[in-house]
């Protein structure tokens, strides 16, 4: 069993940051369904469409520009960490 997991950035640097999701190891349960939120003060400014994983993939959501709060979407899964 895992997550959820939740990572939260108290106070983010002036930068470009890459927003996705490494599926290590599946644990012999198989492929699992990843969902990614996105909230900026609270409010929840986006939400990925669920997306299958299975070990070693690394899904690239897309990138979010700090402070403007810009979020650009990439969608792209490879192999491996990036």
């Amino acid at each position: 069993s895992g997550g959820p997991e939740i990572i939260q950035i108290t106070d983010p640097e002036p930068m470009e940051y890459t927003i996705g999701a490494y599926y290590v190891d599946d644990g012999d349960f198989g492929a699992s369904t990843v969902t990614v939120r996105i909230s900026i003060d609270g409010a929840i400014n986006t939400v990925s469409p669920s997306e299958w994983m299975t070990d070693g993939w690394f899904w690239e959501l897309g990138t979010l520009e700090w402070p403007s709060g810009d979020f650009t979407i990439v969608d792209q899964i490879t192999v491996g960490i990036p």
